[in-house]
């Protein structure tokens, strides 16, 4: 579990290099789109499409900043990617089952990350044509960036449910 915890973060870096570059990529392809469209309107390309590709693009680009305004979003103007809220195991719990808990909170923020990336490319083809764009697009998109917000501060995701539920706050 320790070199789990140790290699998280680096885990987490090369998803944000990762999500940027996408971003860039996305960024460049969304302004060939408005090119494309210019030329020749909407029997080629829709104009949501490029809009969309941009978008996506910006938000991949700025990673920390797209998954802090989620965030914000659904658990308040405190929460940010700087400042998640943390884990703090109770008393009777073994030191071997705290470092087990902190790097499974660890290991569920990284895969909330690598479902926030994946929605905002399911958003690029929201304007396509075709299967696999328009409404299933952004459904799907939603669904994973809605998913990956709650899973990278999955602490403050339980106690809200467990709250909800009537337990209180269990984290």
């Amino acid at each position: 579990m320790a070199n789990l915890k140790e290699l998280a973060p680096i885990a987490l870096e090369l998803v944000n290099v990762g999500a940027s570059l996408a971003g860039l990529i996305l960024v460049v392809g969304g302004l060939m789109k408005f090119v494309t469209h210019a030329k020749y309107g909407d029997q080629q390309v829709r104009i949501a499409t490029p809009v969309m590709w941009l978008l996506s693009g910006i938000m991949l680009w700025n990673l920390g900043a797209a998954a802090t305004t989620a965030l914000q979003t659904v658990f308040g103007d405190a929460t940010t990617t700087q400042n998640l809220l943390g884990y703090t195991p109770s008393a009777s719990m073994t030191q071997e089952g705290a470092e087990m808990l902190d790097a499974l909170v660890m290991v569920v923020r990284l895969v909330g990350y690598f479902f926030f990336v994946s929605g905002w490319f399911s958003m690029r083809n929201v304007g396509a044509v075709g299967q696999g764009g328009g409404n299933d697009a952004f459904r799907s998109g939603i669904y994973k960036i809605g998913a990956g917000a709650c899973a990278i501060n999955i602490v403050e995701t339980v106690n809200l449910v467990s709250s909800f539920i009537g337990f209180g706050n269990v984290l």
